[in-house]
């Protein structure tokens, strides 16, 4: 069960105005500001890419199987106009691995985008910052946890989810992807 400040007072205390009391309680607490603050404004229509590789998407795909490698989540990258994904397994977050998969996967192979669309995990750390800027890449931010605001690489990782559990533990065994 979720506990809100509503329920926890409600254990505790009875009283008609419990609902405005805890609206009230919420408004005077610093910490509660803090963690509620509406940080990412109006969602913007994303623009519309016509050329190839102008537009890259990115997220992470995370808590999957262990690899032998170790691996546990997937950096996915997305280009807009194509649809051509690039999936890299990573067994950190950390944005070292969000330039690296950039770097290597996308701009050494295909030239830099103009465009790189994220969610605000790894995306914002200063050597992530600096990568982006050193390329010329403008960074366009979306709400975390939105399908909707990123959905062609929210898609990308349905597609790619559902397939590794379409998959069978022993085909992944013998594979080598998992130890266990």
């Amino acid at each position: 069960m979720r506990f809100s400040i509503l329920n926890i007072i409600l254990i505790q205390y009875y009283h008609l105005l419990y609902g405005a009391d805890c609206k009230t309680c919420v408004r005077s607490c610093h910490k509660c500001q803090i963690v509620n603050a509406n940080a990412y404004g109006l969602l913007q229509q994303l623009p519309i890419s016509t050329t190839p590789r102008e537009i890259v998407s990115a997220d992470h795909i995370i808590r999957l199987l262990q690899t032998k490698a170790e691996n546990t989540n997937m950096f996915v990258q997305i280009d807009q106009v194509t649809r051509y994904a690039i999936a890299t397994p990573s067994a950190s977050l950390a944005a070292y691995t969000v330039t690296d998969a950039l770097c290597n996967n996308i701009i050494l192979r295909y030239g830099s985008p103009s465009m790189y669309i994220t969610n605000r995990t790894a995306f914002t750390a200063r050597h992530t910052q600096r990568g982006l800027q050193k390329y010329g890449i403008t960074q366009s931010m979306t709400p975390p946890h939105s399908p909707q605001a990123n959905s062609i690489v929210e898609r990308a990782n349905g597609i790619i989810v559902s397939t590794l559990k379409k998959n069978h533990r022993q085909k992944f065994r013998e594979m080598g992807l998992i130890t266990a």
